[in-house]
């Protein structure tokens, strides 16, 4: 195993030879240097597991040297233990404050400097065990979104067939009732699996960083007076009626007009999804101050409050269940959550089982 390699800086020679003798024994590989300046060559050659410091050094002391190791990107996450014979706080706060880890005041005690070494090096070890840990999950999750989009993107093409020739087969008259039931479950079956294709590549795109908006001045209100209009077909399927509430002038924003309609789409779906025969969703817009709010009401089951901090996260499925057996796919609301964010904007929950859910937008103008 290799021995971790300190750096020492010290201009005084006693103190050098103290503190190589007791790493020495420590069981470390020590390289002595006696100025600030050496100090900053040595660590370009070769960048040692730790730094013992001492402050009051000529030319360069240890809190320039410190801060010069920080700014460097080679160099700013080794741990340097600053070594002192001052006691005071105000020198230890200045010694943090330069991006130490650590103060030892002199007289040095060999047991304490062992300790503390020992302490902050298995500190930087764990640290940098974490930084590999994310780099390689960083890359699987890269090479899971890019493997996800292909095979999302191969399938979707010979599901659209599929859907297409269910379609065509159900405007034959000649159909038996168990024959058109059949094709409009095999519908059904491939509508929900092409939703789901489209969600996945959505959800990929946006973890991909690859998600682009295209930016363009809105009349806001006309948009949700026709989306409004296109769910009232499907909420009458359920006997519910959806209002539109328009409570001052509504400015024009600047949205990506196609992202903006996924969002408040995925909304008044979930809304009609979620809520029982003959009640009222509510869909309202206003300017308040520098935003846009949007609020989706509904009088459904609600939402228990133990589930609400996973409604934004993909795949998340409450306890919930739609009230006509509605599918899911348990990524409209993270898709909905991405893709407020990406336009800089906010959307909040608030919930009461057997009362109902209040999903709301702001989006900035």
């Amino acid at each position: 195993m290799t021995k971790p390699n300190i750096l020492i800086v010290d201009d005084t020679p006693l103190n050098l030879t103290l503190l190589v003798e007791i790493l020495n024994k420590g069981g470390y590989h020590v390289r002595p240097v006696p100025s600030g300046k050496l100090a900053l060559i040595a660590v370009k050659k070769a960048a040692p597991d730790l730094i013992l410091l001492d402050i009051m050094m000529p030319e360069m002391n240890g809190y320039e040297v410190c801060q010069a190791l920080k700014q460097d990107d080679l160099t700013k996450y080794i741990p340097v233990i600053f070594i002192s014979a001052i006691d005071e706080l105000s020198d230890k706060i200045k010694a943090f404050e330069a991006g130490g880890v650590d103060y030892i005041v002199k007289p040095l005690q060999p047991q304490e400097v062992l300790a503390r070494v020992k302490t902050h090096l298995e500190l930087r070890s764990l640290q940098i065990q974490m930084q590999q840990s994310n780099e390689n999950l960083k890359k699987l999750n890269e090479e899971k979104n890019y493997f996800l989009g292909i095979a999302a993107h191969d399938l979707r093409n010979p599901l659209a067939a599929i859907t297409s020739m269910a379609q065509l087969l159900l405007s034959e008259t000649n159909l038996q009732d168990e024959q058109k039931e059949l094709v409009t479950d095999i519908k059904s079956a491939t509508d929900f699996m092409l939703s789901l294709l489209k969600d996945l590549l959505d959800i990929s795109a946006i973890e991909s960083g690859k998600l682009n908006l295209h930016l363009q001045p809105i009349d806001v209100q006309k948009y949700v007076e026709r989306i409004v209009s296109r769910y009232r077909m499907i909420a009458r399927s359920k006997n519910i009626q959806i209002e539109l509430i328009v409570t001052n002038q509504v400015p024009i924003i600047s949205v990506d007009p196609n992202k903006f309609e996924q969002i408040l789409s995925n909304l008044i779906s979930n809304a009609i999804k979620f809520s029982h025969d003959h009640t009222v969703v509510k869909v309202s817009i206003s300017a308040q101050e520098n935003q846009v709010l949007f609020v989706v009401a509904d009088q459904g089951q609600g939402i228990p409050e133990t589930e609400r901090e996973q409604l934004f996260k993909p795949f998340s499925l409450t306890s919930v269940k739609s009230t006509a057996g509605e599918t899911s796919t348990g990524l409209g609301l993270a898709i909905t959550h991405r893709l407020v964010s990406a336009h800089n904007g906010k959307i909040s929950v608030e919930s009461e089982v057997g009362k109902g859910s209040v999903f709301s937008v702001a989006l900035p103008f």
